[in-house]
């Protein structure tokens, strides 16, 4: 009967073990930084290899640099051979994340550019990911407001209800009112009304330009949602929205 009875322990304890690690990487798992979207933007100059040489440097400044300055960073690299050869760039990390992840992205983002047939010698770009963004051009775009590179996405499940959709747009509204000129960036969770779904929300604009330009910026992208989905965002190239209804932020 005990040695029944040691087994029956043994196997209770060996599927308890087992439940728990299934279920501890949900419940604890924190979105991975995925690439999103990217653009090939056009340059009327030829890439050179002293461009090359040029554009590799403005992006390990950026990668190296952006997790020391609060998650933006821009920089500007002149060439002492050619003038056509100067590079501009810029890249922001999601406001919530940490210096290390932020790294991590930046560097994901500019190897990504430089290292692959995404857009193979080209001397302008912007690449999205989920945890960053990262611009570079030809032209000094810095303290140009973009409200173009748009990228949209959104959820498959829709809203049933009205209710639902307005208080939806109601916080991405607030968000846009909270984000000041010290951070661009906030944050905010919302309880939908008559059930028990929490909404989170964040926007967020690249430090390059001001506030007025900011909140433009992001008032654009709202516009660009009907938010019927439970889930959306949008990547601008001075700007981001999301929302969703589980908690994506750390």
């Amino acid at each position: 009967m005990s040695c029944n009875n040691n087994y029956l322990i043994t196997t209770i304890l060996i599927i308890t073990i087992v439940y728990f690690l299934n279920i501890i990487p949900i419940a604890f798992s924190i979105e991975e930084d995925t690439e999103l979207a990217y653009n090939c933007l056009s340059s009327d100059k030829n890439f050179t290899s002293n461009y090359n040489q040029t554009l590799v440097s403005l992006l390990n400044d950026l990668t190296n640099n952006t997790p020391l300055h609060g998650g933006y960073f821009k920089a500007t690299y002149e060439s002492s051979n050619n003038s056509d050869d100067s590079a501009y760039g810029h890249a922001l990390c999601r406001g919530d994340l940490s210096p290390d992840e932020c790294h991590a992205c930046a560097q994901n983002a500019s190897n990504t550019l430089i290292d692959t047939t995404h857009c193979p010698d080209s001397r302008s770009a912007i690449i999205y990911r989920a945890h960053c963004m990262v611009k570079y051009m030809d032209d000094d775009f810095l303290g140009k407001p973009d409200f173009g590179n748009a990228f949209i996405m959104t959820s498959t499940e829709s809203w049933e209800s009205g209710v639902s959709i307005s208080t939806t747009r109601n916080l991405m509204v607030s968000l846009n009112s909270a984000i000041n000129s010290v951070m661009y960036y906030a944050s905010m969770t919302s309880t939908y009304p008559y059930s028990n779904l929490t909404l989170q929300g964040m926007v967020q604009c690249t430090g390059d330009v001001n506030i007025t330009d900011c909140n433009e910026c992001l008032r654009s992208a709202i516009f660009n949602l009907d938010f019927f989905d439970q889930g959306a965002r949008v990547l601008k190239g001075s700007c981001n929205i999301r929302y969703e209804i589980y908690n994506f932020l750390k």
